[in-house]
C-alpha cells in the first residue's frame, strides 16, 4: 500500500508538469510575448533600457569637418576665374553627449537638457592651427542684405567697410570658423542692435545654434517606429538643425527610403538613403528666407536660425544638386559613397544601428555693385565647409542586447514554445498510458484470461462473435467377430 501511495503521488505531480507546460506553449504561442517584452524596454520610461541609453548613448559619435580653402582670391576678383578650392580635412572632434534635468509630465511629454561638448582629436585629424582662406562672412551677409537697396545706403556701407578695413576673404582655422571668432562687424552688430535683434558676440558657423526659437516638435515617450516591412519608408527630426526639414509635423512625409535587394534577409538592417527633395521645400514655408533664396539652388535649405547670414545646407560637394553648381566653382567631386547620407535601421528594433549624416554649408552671396570692398564678388552659391556626423558601430554592451532581442530570442522562443507543448503532451500521454496498462493488465485480470481461454476460444462468424468449446468425447468402436478373435488374447479358454 505504501508503494502504491508513492507511485500515486509520482503520477500526480508528472500530470501537473506535464499540463503546465502544455499551457505554457499553447500561451507563449497566441500571445506576441516577445514583441511586448521588447515594446516596454523600448519606452522612453525611467528605469527601461531604453531609457538608459538614451540618457547617456555611450556610442563614440564622431564629427568630422571639411573646410575648404580658396586657392586663388585674386584671380577670382580681378579677372573672373572660377574659385579654386582645396579641400583640407579632417579635423576631428569626438562628442561626449548626456540628457540632464529630465523631467516626466503627466501629458505624456518629457523635458530635458541636451549637455554636448566636443573634443578635438589630434590623432584623427590634420593639425587644428592650419590658416584657411574663407569669405568674409559678415561682410558678404551685410552686402547680400543691401543688394537691393538704394545706392545711399550702399554707399553708407562701402564707406563703413573701408574704414574698418574689412577684405572680403579673411584667413582662419577650423576652430575659428565653427566655435568662434572676433569680427568687427559682428560686434558692432552685437553693441548697436535691440537685444531681440542682437547677434552673437562672436561669428562661428556652429556658435549658438538652437532650437529654443525654431521650430521644432515635442518628443513624445513612445518606443521607436518597429518596421512591418523593410521597404517602408521614414521620416525623422533632427535636433541639431531645426528648421532644416519638415519632418515632425502632421503633413510630415517619408523622407528616407530603404535601398535593398529583394532577397534581403528578413531582419538584416537595411540601409536608408535620403529620399527626393530632403533639402526642399522649406523655404517656402519660411517667408523670411526666400529673398536670399537662389533659384538656380533646389538642393539647398537654410538651417540656421541664430542668425540672418544666408548660409544654406546641401549634400557635400553639390551632390544629387543643379549641375550647375558645381560647375560654378573648381575643385568638387561628388562621390555617393563619400558624401552620401544614410542610416542602417534593425526593423525588428526600429533602432539605428549605424549612421552617416553629411551636409555641406554654403555661403550664397548676391552682387553689390555699389559695395567697393566686394563689388566684384560675383552672385554666387560658395562651398564653406561640410561635415560628417556619425556612428561607426554600437557599443558591444548594446550589440549584446540587440543580438539576444532579434537573434537568440527569435530562435529560442518557438523552440521553447514547441517544445513545452509537445513534452507536456508526452508526459500526459506516458501517465494514461501507464494508468491504462495498471487498470487493464493486473495480476486478476490476467488469471481471468487464462481461466477463459483454458474453457474455450471466441472467434468471429459473420461479424458476431462466437464461443468454441472443446470437450473430451468418446465413440464405440465397430468390430467383426474375426477382429474380436484376433482380439481375445486366449482364444481356447472357453472351449471345453
Amino acid at each position: 500500500p505504501v508503494a502504491f501511495v508513492v507511485f500515486s503521488a509520482v503520477k500526480l505531480g508528472i500530470v501537473v508538469v506535464g499540463a503546465f507546460l502544455l499551457a505554457v506553449g499553447i500561451l507563449l504561442s497566441s500571445v506576441p510575448w516577445l514583441d511586448l517584452i521588447i515594446s516596454k524596454n523600448l519606452k522612453l520610461w525611467n528605469g527601461t533600457l531604453a531609457y538608459t541609453y538614451w540618457q547617456r548613448p555611450g556610442v563614440i559619435r564622431l564629427t568630422k569637418v571639411w573646410v575648404f580653402n580658396m586657392t586663388n582670391q585674386d584671380g577670382f576678383l580681378l579677372n573672373g576665374e572660377k574659385p579654386r578650392l582645396q579641400e583640407i580635412g579632417p579635423f576631428v572632434y569626438r562628442e561626449d553627449m548626456e540628457k540632464v534635468n529630465i523631467a516626466f509630465h503627466d501629458n505624456g511629454t518629457v523635458t530635458f537638457q541636451h549637455r554636448k561638448i566636443l573634443r578635438f582629436v589630434p590623432e584623427m585629424s590634420v593639425d587644428r592651427n592650419t590658416k584657411i582662406v574663407l569669405p568674409n562672412i559678415p561682410l558678404l551677409t551685410l552686402s547680400t542684405h543691401v543688394s537691393n537697396s538704394f545706392p545711399l545706403v550702399q554707399f553708407v556701407v562701402s564707406t563703413g567697410a573701408r574704414t574698418l578695413g574689412l577684405k572680403p576673404f579673411v584667413s582662419l582655422t577650423a576652430d575659428q570658423l565653427l566655435f568662434g571668432y572676433d569680427d568687427t562687424l559682428v560686434k558692432l552688430a552685437h553693441n548697436l542692435f535691440p537685444k531681440h535683434l542682437r547677434p552673437q558676440a562672436q561669428m562661428g558657423l556652429l556658435l549658438g545654434v538652437s532650437a529654443d526659437d525654431c521650430q521644432s516638435c515635442h518628443g513624445l515617450p513612445t518606443p521607436p517606429t518597429v518596421f512591418s516591412k523593410i521597404s517602408q519608408n521614414f521620416a525623422i527630426f533632427e535636433k541639431d538643425t531645426p528648421r532644416c526639414t519638415p519632418r515632425c509635423t502632421p503633413r510630415c512625409t517619408p523622407r528616407f527610403t530603404p535601398v535593398c535587394t529583394p532577397g534581403c534577409p528578413p531582419g538584416r538592417p537595411a540601409r536608408y538613403p535620403p529620399g527626393e527633395g530632403l533639402l526642399q521645400g522649406v523655404l517656402q514655408r519660411v517667408h523670411h528666407d526666400v529673398r536670399y533664396f537662389p533659384t538656380s539652388a533646389p538642393a539647398l535649405t537654410r538651417p540656421f536660425c541664430s542668425t540672418e547670414a544666408p548660409v544654406y545646407l546641401s549634400y557635400p560637394h553639390f551632390l544629387n544638386g543643379d549641375p550647375s553648381l558645381v560647375e560654378a566653382v573648381e575643385g568638387l567631386k561628388p562621390d555617393e559613397q563619400q558624401h552620401g547620407t544614410y542610416f542602417k535601421i534593425q526593423p525588428k528594433l526600429g533602432v539605428t544601428i549605424s549612421a552617416k549624416v553629411r551636409v555641406q554649408a554654403n555661403l550664397w552671396v548676391r552682387n553689390a555693385a555699389h559695395v567697393g570692398a566686394v563689388s566684384k564678388f560675383p552672385t554666387i552659391v560658395f562651398p564653406i565647409m561640410w561635415l560628417e556626423e556619425g556612428v561607426e558601430e554600437l557599443t558591444p554592451s548594446i550589440q549584446r542586447w540587440i543580438y539576444l532581442a532579434t537573434t537568440v530570442a527569435e530562435t529560442a522562443l518557438p523552440i521553447f514554445t514547441y517544445g513545452a507543448i509537445l513534452l507536456g503532451l508526452a508526459l500526459l500521454a506516458a501517465v494514461f498510458v501507464q494508468s491504462y496498462r495498471k487498470v487493464v493488465f493486473t495480476k486478476e485480470n490476467l488469471q481471468k484470461g487464462r481461466e477463459k481461454l483454458r474453457r474455450g476460444s471466441s472467434f468471429l462468424v459473420n461479424g458476431q462473435h462466437r464461443l468454441l468449446i472443446l470437450r473430451d468425447s468418446y465413440s464405440l468402436l465397430n468390430t467383426t467377430p474375426e477382429d474380436a478373435t484376433d482380439m481375445d488374447p486366449d482364444p481356447g479358454r472357453d472351449s471345453p
